[in-house]
């Protein structure tokens, strides 16, 4: 498979955050869709833990986790301190 060298213009990318800050303004979260997080969370495997720090968004994986959790849950049961 060819990789292809198609590269997002300064103005296109512009753009693309407008619409995406547009949309998500218009999201608002669901009981499932919290819970659907959560179980996500704990259905990750070492792969998909290993590519986030790779990629350097395993922080945010976790800090959201935490949110979600707090949600869902009430408390931080998974990150409490020991």
């Amino acid at each position: 498979m060819k990789e292809s060298n198609f590269k997002f213009t300064k103005k296109e990318q512009i753009e693309y955050h407008k619409q995406v800050k547009r949309r998500a303004a218009k999201f608002k979260l669901k009981v499932e869709d919290a819970h659907n997080l959560y179980d996500l969370y704990w259905m990750a495997n070492k792969d998909l833990r290993e590519t986030l720090k790779l990629n350097k968004m395993d922080r945010w994986f976790y800090n959201f986790t935490k949110r979600i959790e707090i949600i869902v849950q009430g408390k931080n049961i998974a990150f409490n301190k020991r």
